[in-house]
């Protein structure tokens, strides 16, 4: 098979798309950009902030805000469409939002009573088909472990789809190492003896394809993280680990921790803008977008719910 790179370097597409993104780029939120927004003392000042942003085209005032931020995230997947040169990158962009999609319309149906599960999803126009293991939640009863199942099969299916490029190998791990992570300090930090019970094996709440194997997470719930995070072999998380333990004994909350684990992902995702003849600068810039909106999202529920600044800080994770 023809390597990936030489492919992308013939293709006079490639240059195209690359140019655009590079144009796009400067549109991107900078710190000073995020602390403007910040410090908006409510909803309708962000608002107005963002009216000098890239988002002023698609804003429809406070009332219609989340609908404002769907469609900056349907301009970006349109981009990625339009610009990609293989069908698989837009696959694998479209995987989050499918999942979570199907997740949420499962829990629904669930909720709304007895129908047949298999004629309702086998309808369901996704890479994914959830397994029998999915329907058998449902019949007990224990809709809430869907998440575990659907999100360690979205891993997986994103990992066959990204197998040819070794960037999207090292990411999805990367993800992976960071989710478990997360996972391990959500469960010793759980005040609930059900959110703390061991579950079955093909229940796991980790997902696959990272570095680490689950038994490093198999340690007395009062163990140090940073301790924790050194069993992982990953030298980058060691630091991530120690700043959200001090977060977390301080505060109480985790949001430090989950902000530097998905600015872990960020790092390498900026890492790859620059990457010759590739896919990387296309999806680096979408991906960066897509962090984008996600982190406008938190923002303005956290102003609606009046946040004070320095939370609001932690939830924005910086590219």
């Amino acid at each position: 098979m023809q390597p990936k790179d030489i492919r992308w370097s013939e293709d006079a597409r490639y240059g195209y798309a690359v140019g655009r993104v590079r144009s796009l780029e400067t549109s991107l939120l900078d710190t000073a950009g995020y602390e403007r927004l910040i410090r908006a003392p409510s909803t309708a000042v962000l608002v107005e902030q963002l009216r000098a942003t890239a988002y002023e085209r698609v804003l429809q005032g406070a009332a219609g805000l989340e609908r404002s931020f769907d469609d900056a995230a349907d301009e970006n997947m349109a981009l990625l469409r339009e610009l990609a040169v293989e069908s698989w990158l837009v696959r694998l962009a479209e995987l989050p939002g499918q999942t979570r999609r199907l997740k949420s319309e499962l829990k629904r149906r669930f909720i709304a009573g007895p129908f047949d599960w298999q004629t309702a999803v086998g309808n369901w126009e996704s890479a994914l088909q959830p397994p029998h293991a999915v329907f058998s939640l449902l019949d007990a009863g224990r809709p809430e472990e869907i998440d575990y199942l659907m999100d360690n099969l979205g891993q997986l299916a994103a990992l066959d789809m990204a197998r040819e490029s070794s960037f999207f190998c090292r990411y999805l791990s990367l993800r992976a190492d960071a989710t478990n992570f997360l996972t391990w300090a959500r469960t010793t930090t759980a005040t609930s003896l059900d959110a703390a019970a061991p579950r079955p094996r093909e229940l796991s709440p980790y997902l696959p394809g990272g570095t680490t194997g689950q038994a490093v997470f198999h340690v007395d719930a009062g163990a140090d993280w940073e301790s924790v995070a050194r069993r992982t072999l990953q030298p980058w998380l060691v630091p991530v680990a120690a700043a959200g333990q001090r977060y977390y004994e301080q505060r109480g909350s985790l949001l430090h921790l989950e902000r530097l684990l998905r600015e872990a992902g960020l790092s390498l995702i900026r890492r790859s803008r620059y990457t010759a003849f590739g896919h990387e600068p296309l999806l680096a810039f979408y991906y960066l977008r897509d962090n984008e909106i996600g982190n406008l999202r938190r923002l303005a529920a956290a102003k609606a719910a009046g946040v004070d600044d320095e939370t609001c800080r932690e939830l924005v994770a910086y590219a």
